[in-house]
């Protein structure tokens, strides 16, 4: 470029024989010579083209430096402004990091905030449920939980109060019945009984009486096979099973007991199906026939001796009335 600028230089210097340069531009001074041929006005003009093309050069290279030189500082700017960028992006993130995790950890301590309310608020009164059904199912119906919370927790638990005081009228019901009919039966002179699983549940003094033991021989330890003689037990097994199953409401029949003291009595039975504690059972009512029995045994014997005698005397025999009347 600076040889190109060399020969620029040369051929717009001067010279005696050229025209002054005035404002860039090449003018023609007016010669003596100038009229006298055209060779040397076209030479003058052939000249004056050639400095209009290389001032327009000139101009157009630097043009293009000053372009190039803008260029180079606007991408070094726009570098510049991307790597500040960056690090704005960089810091906006760590900065949101941030704001997250302190966002995080406000959750987590609200959560907990509320969680331990929560379980203040609800496991106390749930707890106080738990150990008012544990008091109420051993027994005492008295109980109340009595929670004066107007949530669901306490609508719960005056639900659960109002069961247990219906449960505890029907308990009040069931025993006044139960009195009377213990009451009846410890007065009844005849004995009374209620088997379950093969073992007397209940059994009156008079029944303990009749077979020679004690009331508390009795419940809970021993059963009607107990009782009863080996020959006669398959029937009274069968009537029971009958009356367990379903098969019969009810049935009256007689058979032969031993008692304690492995004496043979006769007695006659009276028992029905029921249930107790939620679970089929046999009551009934028993018995002791044994001076019937001892009683119409005897009068058989003595009328089979009557009859023999009869039947073998020689006399005639008439039977009569207190009037006379055979």
């Amino acid at each position: 470029m600076s040889q190109r600028n060399a020969k620029n230089d040369e051929k717009q210097s001067p010279s005696p024989q050229s025209p002054p340069i005035k404002g860039g531009e090449a003018y023609s001074v007016p010669s003596p010579l100038a009229g006298e041929g055209k060779g040397e006005g076209g030479f003058s003009g052939e000249r004056q083209g050639n400095g209009k093309k290389e001032i327009a050069l000139e101009l157009e290279e630097r043009l293009a430096g000053q372009l190039l030189a803008k260029s180079q500082a606007m991408v070094s700017d726009a570098f510049q402004l991307s790597v500040q960028s960056q690090a704005m992006i960089v810091i906006a993130q760590q900065r949101a990091a941030s704001l997250i995790t302190i966002f995080i950890t406000l959750i987590i301590a609200i959560m907990a905030a509320v969680s331990f309310m929560f379980g203040r608020s609800v496991a106390k009164p749930i707890g106080k449920l738990h150990e008012g059904t544990e008091i109420i199912g051993a027994g005492n119906l008295n109980y109340r939980v009595g929670t004066p919370a107007k949530d669901e927790i306490g609508q719960l638990s005056r639900a659960f109060d109002r069961m247990t005081e219906s449960l505890r009228q029907q308990a009040v019901v069931l025993e006044e019945s139960e009195n009377k009919f213990r009451d009846m039966a410890e007065k009844s002179i005849v004995g009374v009984y209620l088997i379950q699983d093969g073992v007397f549940r209940y059994a009156n003094p008079m029944l303990a009486e009749i077979f020679g033991y004690s009331v508390e021989e009795l419940i809970d330890k021993k059963g009607p096979k107990d009782l009863v003689l080996p020959e006669d037990w398959p029937i009274v097994e069968e009537n029971l099973r009958k009356r367990i199953s379903g098969e019969i409401e009810s049935i009256n029949y007689d058979f032969r007991g031993i008692t304690k003291d492995k004496e043979t009595i006769y007695v006659e039975v009276y028992g029905s199906k029921t249930a107790y504690r939620g679970r089929p059972a046999v009551i009934g009512t028993l018995l002791d026939i044994t001076e019937q029995k001892m009683a119409k045994g005897a009068l058989q014997a003595s009328e089979e001796k009557f009859r023999n005698i009869v039947e073998r005397s020689y006399d005639v025999i008439v039977t009569t009335d207190t009037t006379g009347r055979i």
